[in-house]
């Protein structure tokens, strides 16, 4: 839960290709994405990816990390759930 009124944090689901790895974070597209306690992204720069993340105090934490083929990450979109309620860009 993510405040005192019950709701449940944001998720999110990102395609797009690892630009910067440290061991703490990621850099998805234009997207910095915190890595949970350890986890590790060991894919080479440029690796199409799939990444699921929860955002909590204006943070987005890495859930799940997974490549992806060439083709699904050409669009580099993202998607974003907040209570059943989704919006892609």
């Amino acid at each position: 839960m993510d405040g005192a009124n019950g709701d449940m944090p944001p998720r999110g689901v990102l395609y797009a290709p690892l630009i910067e790895s440290y061991p703490d974070r990621i850099v998805v597209g234009d997207y910095t994405i915190f890595l949970g306690d350890g986890m590790a992204c060991s894919y080479p720069l440029g690796t199409p990816l799939e990444v699921e993340y929860v955002e909590q105090n204006g943070r987005r934490r890495a859930e799940k990390i997974t490549p992806t083929p060439v083709g699904s990450s050409a669009q580099m979109r993202t998607r974003l759930s907040r209570g059943g309620v989704g919006t892609s860009r």
